[in-house]
């Protein structure tokens, strides 16, 4: 159990840095978020 919820702990990790990297790589993340 401990071993899946690291996983699960990891995956979560992995995604959030890739959405941080996404809008650090735009040129305002606040044009992002006010276009929805």
């Amino acid at each position: 159990m401990k071993m899946k919820s690291h996983f699960i702990e990891t995956k979560d990790e992995l995604l959030s840095e890739h959405i941080k990297n996404r809008y650090d790589r735009s040129s305002n993340w606040l044009d992002i978020l006010s276009e929805k």
